[in-house]
C-alpha cells in the first residue's frame, strides 16, 4: 500500500511539474509571424477602422486590436480601461477622465491626452460621429487627464466610449495605415 502512495505521489510531483513548466514552455517557442483569426462571416470587413466600418464584421477585430476608455462590464456597470476615473459636472455638460499611465501602443508610442484629443476628432466625418457629437471640444488638463466640454448632456455617452467601435489607436499607426 505505501509503495502505491509512493507512486501516486510521484506522478503528482511530475504532473504537477510539467504544468507549473507548461507556460515558460510555450513562452519560449518563436515569437514573430502571423496570427490568423478565423471568424463566421458573410464577407470579409471593408476595414479594421471601426469608424469606417461599423458592422458586425469588424466588431470582434476591434475588441482585439484596440481598448477603449471604459467597458461595460457584465453587471452593467461601467469599469476602467484605458480611463482609470472619470466624473461628470453636475449639469452633464462636462466629463473629466483620468487616463492610465506607462500605457504604450504596439509601435512604442505613448497613450496621453493628446491621444484622446486626436481620437475624438478623428470620428468626424465618419459613420459613428454620433457617437462623439455631443463632444464639442476637448480640453486636455495635463498629460493624462482630459475633460469633454459638451454641447448638451449625453446620457449615451459612457455606453458610446465603451463601445468597441471607441477603440484607441496608435495615432502614428492608424495615420500610416490610411484608409
Amino acid at each position: 500500500m505505501s509503495k502505491q502512495r509512493g507512486g501516486i505521489s510521484w506522478l503528482g510531483f511530475v504532473f504537477g511539474g510539467a504544468a507549473l513548466l507548461a507556460p515558460a514552455i510555450a513562452h519560449a517557442q518563436s515569437k514573430g509571424g502571423d496570427l490568423v483569426i478565423a471568424v463566421a462571416a458573410d464577407e470579409e470587413p471593408a476595414s479594421l477602422d471601426g469608424q469606417i466600418d461599423p458592422y458586425q464584421s469588424t466588431w470582434l477585430f476591434d475588441s482585439l486590436i484596440a481598448d477603449s476608455l471604459i467597458v461595460l462590464g457584465p453587471d452593467g456597470q461601467y469599469k476602467p480601461d484605458l480611463a482609470t476615473e472619470w466624473s461628470a459636472s453636475e449639469d452633464g455638460r462636462s466629463w473629466t477622465f483620468k487616463l492610465r499611465k506607462g500605457v504604450k501602443f504596439h509601435d512604442g508610442e505613448p497613450f496621453n491626452a493628446k491621444t484622446i484629443d486626436w481620437w475624438i476628432s478623428a470620428f468626424k466625418g465618419t459613420d459613428n460621429e454620433y457617437m462623439v457629437a455631443a463632444i464639442d471640444k476637448v480640453e486636455i488638463i495635463d498629460d493624462y487627464t482630459v475633460k469633454f466640454v459638451m454641447k448638451h448632456p449625453e446620457p449615451n455617452l459612457l455606453f458610446n466610449l465603451s463601445s468597441v467601435f471607441m477603440g484607441i489607436p496608435s495615432p502614428k499607426a492608424y495615420q500610416a495605415a490610411g484608409s
